[in-house]
C-alpha cells in the first residue's frame, strides 16, 4: 500500500513513544522497514507545530527533529501540503530554534561528570580492579549521571530512590544498548560508585540510594533482556551489542576509520549543506546521523 517517497499523514491520535498524542502531522515517506515501520519526514507545517519540549527531548535523545519512525499502521495517504520553499524556511526555522536550546549548565555538568569518574576509578573502591572493570565501572558512573540530567534533568544532589528504579529498571532496559554481561554488573558498579560519592560527601543520601539498588539490582538485566522494555532504536539494532561489537567500537582500527573520532555528542559543531546554508553551534548528537550519510559536511 505504501511506498518511499509517498505524502502521508499521521492519524489523529497516535501516541509517540514519548506519550505525546500526535494532531495534524504528516510528511514524507523516506525508508520502509520489513518490520512494518516507517521512517517519514517531518512536512513544512508539522516542523513549524513542534513544541520546545519535543525539540529538547530529541536533542537530549540524540534522535533527529525533523522525522520519526511511525508504524504503517498509523498513517493514511495524502496530498502535499507544502512546497519545497516552504519546506526549506520551515528547516532553518527549526534550526535555528535548536542553536538557541542549550546553556554553560550542560558544559559544567560535563565537567563534573569527568572529574567524578577520574576520582571514583582512581579511589581505593577500584584499586583492585582489572583495567577492563575499572572501564566499566567508570562507563556505568558516566551512564547513570548522562541519563539522570540529560534525559530526566536531574542534578546528583536530586537523586532519590524513585529516579533510580526508574533509571535503572525503565530508561536503562529501554535506551541502552551493550553488551548483556554489562546489564548484568551494573547494579554491582553502580552501588560502587554511590558509595564513593557517599564517603567524599558529593552527596547526602548514599545509604538510601544503596538499598534501593541493591533491591533492584538482579532485575536489570531481567528487564534489559526483554524486547517489550525495549524502545524504537533500541529494537532497530536488535536490543544487544555483541562483545564483538564493544570491541570493535573501542578498537583503534574503528578510530582511525571514524572521521569523527573524539567529538563528543555534546560537543557544538558547524556544518555545511550542499545548498551553502551554515548552521553554527549545534551539537553534535543532534545532527550526526546527517553528517555519516552526507547530507552535510563539517565546517572546520
Amino acid at each position: 500500500m505504501f511506498k518511499k517517497g509517498d505524502f502521508v499523514l499521521v492519524k489523529p491520535g497516535t501516541i509517540l513513544e514519548t506519550g505525546e498524542v500526535v494532531n495534524n502531522w504528516g510528511g514524507k515517506i523516506i525508508d520502509i522497514f520489513d518490520d512494518g515501520n516507517c521512517a517519514m519526514s517531518f512536512d513544512a507545517l508539522t516542523l513549524d507545530s513542534l513544541t520546545d519540549d519535543y525539540i529538547v527531548g530529541c536533542i537530549n535523545d540524540g534522535y533527529d527533529t525533523d522525522s520519526y519512525h511511525f508504524s504503517l499502521d498509523d498513517l493514511q495517504l495524502a496530498e502535499r501540503r507544502d512546497t519545497d520553499k516552504q519546506l526549506m524556511r520551515a528547516i532553518q526555522k527549526l534550526e535555528q530554534r535548536e542553536a538557541t536550546m542549550g546553556d554553560d549548565s550542560e558544559s559544567r555538568y560535563a565537567q563534573l561528570i569527568d572529574q567524578w569518574i577520574e576520582e571514583f576509578q582512581a579511589s581505593s573502591f577500584l584499586s583492585d580492579a582489572s583495567k577492563e572493570e575499572k572501564e566499566e565501572a567508570g562507563f556505568v558512573a558516566y551512564n547513570f549521571m548522562d541519563f539522570s540530567y540529560n534525559y530526566e534533568g536531574i542534578a546528583p544532589n536530586e537523586w532519590s530512590d524513585a529516579h533510580v528504579r526508574y533509571i535503572c529498571l525503565d530508561l536503562l532496559p529501554r535506551k541502552l544498548s551493550v553488551d548483556a554481561q554489562t546489564f548484568e554488573n551494573y547494579g554491582a558498579r553502580l552501588m560502587l560508585f554511590i558509595s564513593f560519592l557517599g564517603e567524599k560527601n558529593y552527596i547526602l543520601n548514599a545509604a538510601e540510594l544503596l538499598e534501593t539498588i541493591g533491591d533492584i539490582k538482579e532485575e536489570i538485566a531481567i528487564k534489559a533482556s526483554n524486547p517489550d522494555n525495549w524502545g524504537m532504536a533500541k529494537r532497530a539494532i536488535g536490543g544487544f551489542m555483541s562483545n564483538s561489537e564493544s570491541q570493535y567500537l573501542e578498537s583503534e582500527v574503528f578510530k582511525s576509520s571514524n572521521p569523527f573520532a573524539g567529538i563528543t555528542k555534546n560537543t557544538k559543531v558547524d556544518i555545511e549543506y550542499p545548498d551553502g546554508r551554515i548552521v553554527r553551534k549545534v551539537k553534535f548528537k543532534k545532527v550526526e546521523a546527517k553528517l555519516r550519510k552526507g547530507l552535510c559536511k563539517l565546517v572546520e
